[in-house]
This record gives structure tokens, C-alpha cells and sequence, in this order.
């Protein structure tokens, strides 16, 4: 594990942020659901994470999903980022080639 690495947290993106990321090295991607969405809203379907998700795999940028292990598995994360609250998936994640942070 590279520990020079830089974390960017984000639930949407605009061309300033995607610029700005671009100049970065060893820049990785944390997809966090914000207390204003539901659940269903920090889904595959959200055009703010699939914008995300494409922005990351076009230009090879490590990313992460926060507390979704079925979200992190179908849209093949780099891996998972747990919030404090929600430790308790872990057990669950050690079957499933996972970064965790």
C-alpha cells in the first residue's frame, strides 16, 4: 500500500473538480452518500455516482464506495471506505478482494 496516497471525497463532480483531479498523483476517490440522500439515491441508477464511477475507470483513478459492499462489488470498486458508524460489514467484506479504509 502506497502511503503517499491523496483521498478526494465526493458525491458529484463538475469540470473544475475533474480538472483539478487530473493534476494530481496517487489521487484516489472516496463516493460518499451525504446525509441529505437516501439510500436509493446512493445507487448505481444516480447519475452523480455513475458519473463518478466513469470519470475514475476512464482515467485510472482508485475508487471507493462508502458503507455499500453490494454497490462496492457490482460497480467493482477498488474498494470500500467504512464510516465510523458503520463498522459492523467488515466480517462480511474479508470474503471479497477488498481494499478497506
Amino acid at each position: 500500500m502506497n502511503s503517499n496516497r491523496q483521498f478526494l471525497i465526493l458525491n458529484k463532480l463538475n469540470n473544475k473538480i475533474k480538472e483539478n483531479i487530473k493534476k494530481f498523483i496517487n489521487i484516489n476517490i472516496i463516493i460518499y452518500k451525504f446525509n441529505d440522500q437516501t439510500e436509493d439515491q446512493f445507487e448505481i441508477s444516480n447519475s452523480n455516482t455513475i458519473e463518478i464511477v466513469n470519470f475514475c475507470k476512464k482515467n485510472q483513478i482508485p475508487f471507493y464506495i462508502t458503507d455499500n459492499i453490494k454497490l462496492a462489488i457490482h460497480i467493482k470498486a477498488n474498494g470500500i471506505f467504512l464510516s465510523s458508524k458503520n463498522k459492523r460489514i467488515i466480517p462480511r467484506i474479508k470474503s471479497v478482494n477488498f481494499e478497506i479504509i
